[in-house]
C-alpha cells in the first residue's frame, strides 16, 4: 500500500472530508488528491500528516530517527550506492542525495525507494501526551512486576489466542494460562507489534505510555478483548474514548491497581482497562487490592 493510500485510509477513519483536511493543513483542497494519489511533494505530505495528527513510521522505527537517515541506513545495509539505488528506482542520484540528507523529494520517488529497500511504511497517530514528562519515551521501558502481571491475568482469565504486544521482561507472557495459544511481539527483538496482522482473542500488556493511542488503535483491529495496564489519565481524553467507540468496542471494566514502587510516582492512578468488541453494557469498577512488588 502506498503512503498516499495509507493517508487516505487514516483520513477516512477519522471521518474527515478532504476539504476539512486541506483547511487544517493550510493547503489547496486539490493538494489532498495529489497527496492521496502519491504525486505531491514530501513537504505537502508532512502538512497532511500534521493535520491528521499522525506520523509516518516503519519497522524498527527509532524515536528521533529521520526518514532520510532510515533510507540511508537501509541502503547501506543492502550494500547499495546512491547511484545504484537511483538506477533501480528510475531517478537521479541527486534525488536520492536530497532524500537522504534533507528528506526532500516527491511521494512517488519515496514510495519507489521504500519498495526497493523492502520497507513497509505505516501511518500511526501521534500521541498527545496527557501526563507529565515522566511518561516520555525515555521512560517507556517500565517492566511490570511478575506478581502484578499474574494477578491481572488471573482476574481477567483470558482464553484462546493471547498476544503480548511488547513482551519486555516477559511478566505477562509468563502469566498467560497453560494451554493457551500465547503469542508475543517485542520491537527490541525484531518483532514490531505494528507488523502483526493476525486476529487474536486477547491482547494483554503494559504498553509504552507515550505510544498508547497508536497501540490501542492497532490492537482494536486485531483482538476481541484488550487489557491495558496504564495510568487512568491516558484513557480519559475525548480522542481516546472516541477511538474506542468508532472501532465498535466498549469499556467493560476498570480495575484499579497499586502503583509499583519502581514505577514513576507521578500521582496518577494505575488501572487495568478491559475493552471488549461489541460490548455496550455498563462498565465495572473494582480494586485489585495489595500485592507484593
Amino acid at each position: 500500500m502506498t503512503i498516499g493510500e495509507l493517508l487516505r485510509n487514516e483520513r477516512i477513519r477519522q471521518g474527515r472530508l478532504a476539504v476539512e483536511t486541506a483547511r487544517l493543513a493550510a493547503i489547496n483542497p486539490d493538494s489532498i488528491a495529489s497527496v492521496e494519489g502519491g504525486t505531491a511533494t514530501l513537504a505537502t505530505m508532512d502538512k497532511v500528516l500534521t493535520a491528521l495528527r499522525c506520523r509516518l513510521t516503519w519497522p524498527q522505527f527509532q524515536l528521533g530517527q529521520s526518514l532520510g537517515t532510515m533510507i540511508r541506513e537501509r541502503r547501506l545495509h543492502r550494500q547499495l550506492t546512491q547511484q545504484s539505488l537511483a538506477a533501480r528506482v528510475g531517478c537521479s542520484s541527486r534525488t536520492i542525495i536530497a532524500l537522504e540528507n534533507q528528506s526532500r523529494g516527491r511521494m512517488l520517488t519515496l514510495d519507489a525507494v521504500l519498495e526497493e529497500l523492502r520497507v513497509r511504511p505505516k501511518v500511526v497517530p501521534k500521541n498527545r501526551r496527557a501526563v507529565p514528562t515522566r511518561s516520555s519515551p525515555g521512560l517507556d521501558v517500565v517492566y511490570t512486576p511478575q506478581e502484578m502481571a499474574r494477578r491481572v491475568v488471573e482476574h481477567f482469565a483470558p482464553k484462546g489466542t493471547i498476544l503480548e504486544p511488547c513482551k519486555g521482561g516477559g511478566s505477562f507472557l509468563d502469566a498467560f494460562p497453560e494451554g493457551s495459544d500465547a503469542k508475543w511481539c517485542e520491537i527490541s527483538e525484531g518483532r514490531d507489534f505494528f507488523d502483526w496482522a493476525k486476529p487474536v482473542d486477547w491482547i494483554i500488556s503494559n504498553p509504552p505510555w507515550s505510544e498508547f493511542r497508536a497501540f490501542n488503535i492497532h490492537a482494536m483491529g486485531l483482538a476481541i478483548n484488550i487489557v491495558w495496564v496504564i495510568p487512568l489519565v491516558h484513557f480519559s481524553g475525548k480522542a481516546r474514548v472516541r477511538d474506542v467507540r468508532d472501532a465498535g468496542f466498549g469499556l467493560r471494566e476498570l480495575l484499579m491497581l497499586e502503583t509499583p514502587m519502581e514505577w514513576p510516582q507521578g500521582g496518577f492512578q494505575i488501572v487495568a482497562v478491559h475493552l471488549k468488541r461489541g460490548y455496550d453494557g455498563r462498565a465495572r469498577v473494582g480494586w485489585l487490592g495489595p500485592y507484593e512488588t
